[in-house]
């Protein structure tokens, strides 16, 4: 199996940057949020409390005090914005930053070719059939001359039949059964260059393994 090496350490260091940024504004808004819970639950409670009382003196403070929880809700909700702001401005500060580093990253995708797979071992497939072949004929014609001699005689032709009599070259070669055009197709290739395999291999694979 070939260990493919980290492709997108650049990138990484600067997800790292981003997030550490990120966070304290997170943290700033969670911090925020919370503040404008508690102000709002506040302020829920000084409505009932002004509803449950009939001394003008402490509804004109209840009154006092429901409208400073809402004007501080206000602030709250304008730093909130403020926030949003700034965690879009923070995404589009770090795209240049980030695109540069995939670029960097992309840079050592040309250590892997599939093209070069490919090349190298259609060479040595091709190669060792052709090895074989080689072989399976040279031994046919060495043999082939004395075989014919006898197969090729008239007189033996008129006790067999012809298909009898067969001795051809064509049929000592390596056998290839294949139900496709192609042993790989292109589709073949870039479909495993995105991890996957063709249904004949994955069975392959299952029966092997």
């Amino acid at each position: 199996m070939v260990e493919v090496i980290d492709l997108f350490e650049s990138t990484k260091k600067v997800l790292a940057e981003y997030t550490a940024e990120n966070d304290k504004l997170e943290e700033r808004e969670e911090y925020l949020k919370n503040e404008l819970a508690s102000l709002q639950e506040q302020h829920t409670a000084i409505l009932i409390d002004t509803q449950n009382t009939e001394e003008i003196g402490e509804r004109i403070y209840l009154a006092k005090q429901a409208k400073e929880t809402v004007t501080e809700s206000e602030v709250l909700m304008s730093m909130l914005e403020a926030v949003a702001e700034e965690k879009k401005d923070l995404k589009v500060k770090y795209v240049p930053i980030l695109k540069k580093a995939t670029q960097t990253d992309r840079e050592l995708l040309g250590d892997y070719s599939a093209t070069e797979i490919v090349k190298k071992h259609r060479q040595t497939m091709l190669t060792q059939i052709a090895d074989i072949g080689t072989q399976m004929q040279n031994q046919y014609y060495a043999i082939a001359p004395d075989v014919l001699e006898i197969l090729g005689d008239s007189e033996v032709k008129e006790v067999f039949h012809s298909r009898d009599l067969r001795f051809e070259r064509e049929e000592y070669r390596p056998s290839f059964v294949w139900f496709t055009t192609s042993v790989v197709s292109k589709q073949d290739v870039f479909s495993a260059a995105s991890g996957f395999l063709p249904e004949d291999l994955k069975k392959l694979k299952k029966d092997v393994g």
